[in-house]
């Protein structure tokens, strides 16, 4: 059983930078590193760095969405940004990973700078997938798609959205949706990052 995880790097003339290791597990759930180095990171293409991905099986090969950062600015205080949106991938072993530059969610305008933690889903009628955005704080959007690699963005039937007070109500992100016995529940965190605290939320028609 294989499990995708993310490494942060100190930078220096950045704050960090980021890649995507992975590490196997057995039927006791015990994880192993695969290998001590990570399977995607820092390329000709993307030499910034990737992170926070989602990877499905189908068939015979692996799907991942993933994050990529396309570079870095100065905020209004004069602070490192960085800018990412999210990137297609596959494989055929889970390990080496084709990386044709294929965008799967852009930024939608010159504000947003940061697109991450995509949580996809395949139903019966298309591919769906829930992730974060930001331009002035972290809101929660969604995406559909007939193949899985190219996506239209539909943020307006979401469902959620920050709260009028308490624990969630000034930035609600980084989303992980799944089923469970006929319901759907998506995870995420609130203000802060998470700092405040994170939720669950359900699904309904």
């Amino acid at each position: 059983m294989p499990l995708m995880t993310k490494t942060w790097n100190l930078g220096v003339t950045v704050p960090f930078r980021n890649s995507i290791g992975l590490a196997i597990g057995d039927a006791n759930n015990h994880y192993v590193r695969y290998a001590s180095g990570p399977i995607l990171d820092r390329s000709m293409q993307e030499p910034h760095f990737c992170a926070s991905c989602c990877v499905i099986p189908e068939g015979d090969i692996s799907r991942m969405w993933y994050l990529s950062c396309t570079g870095w600015s100065k905020d209004e205080t004069g602070k490192p940004r960085h800018h990412y949106h999210i990137k297609y991938a596959e494989s055929e072993d889970g390990i080496h990973w084709a990386r044709n530059g294929l965008i799967a969610i852009d930024y939608a305008n010159t504000d947003e700078y940061a697109i991450s933690r995509p949580s996809v889903i395949r139903d019966t009628d298309c591919w769906k997938m829930w992730y974060s955005f930001r331009g002035e704080s972290y809101r929660i959007g969604y995406a559909e798609s007939e193949d899985g690699r190219s996506w239209i963005r539909h943020d307006d039937i979401v469902g959620i959205d920050v709260s009028e007070t308490g624990w969630d109500s000034e930035m609600i992100e980084y989303p992980f949706v799944f089923d469970h016995k006929g319901e759907r529940y998506m995870l995420y965190n609130g203000n802060d990052y998470g700092k405040m605290g994170f939720g669950i939320a359900v699904l309904t028609y």
